[in-house]
């Protein structure tokens, strides 16, 4: 018996105490613009991350989908800058819930830190008053 409690600690100690904590610890702070839409700005402490994007714009639900028009508004507001600009902004698409919940994810950085801004300025524009949209700068992408 004593074998099997010596056991089960020398397991957990080993599954719980051995793993490191992948998470980057961040600041974040959560605020409203003024249109109402929910914003999210996060300052990064750790130096050694490659995937963070610029922007990244989230069509949540709250149990009766997204609001699939704004969605597709942005998505031809993303066509239409890529047009204006004969360049093609790059961005991943993160599908993560049952309802349409999707995240938008942008590095930017095939634009100038001023076309970024414009760019950012734009999309909260755009989707500002919808408490379906929330629009984070500077953090990871949701995986798929």
């Amino acid at each position: 018996m004593m074998n099997i409690y010596c056991t089960i600690i020398s397991l957990t100690i080993l599954i719980f105490g051995g793993c490191k904590n992948s998470k980057v610890s961040t600041n974040n702070q959560e605020m409203k613009n003024e249109s109402g839409t929910l914003t999210e700005t996060k300052t990064l402490e750790s130096d050694n991350i490659t995937d963070i994007y610029r922007i990244s714009v989230s069509f949540i639900s709250k149990g009766g989908g997204i609001d699939e028009s704004l969605k597709a508004k942005y998505v031809q507001y993303i066509k239409d800058f890529n047009e204006k600009r004969s360049i093609k902004v790059v961005y991943e698409i993160a599908n993560w819930g049952k309802e349409g919940e999707t995240d938008y994810c942008f590095k930017l950085s095939e634009l100038t830190k001023e076309e970024q801004q414009s760019f950012i300025d734009r999309s909260k524009t755009i989707l500002k008053g919808s408490d379906l949209v929330i629009i984070t700068e500077n953090t990871s992408c949701r995986k798929k």
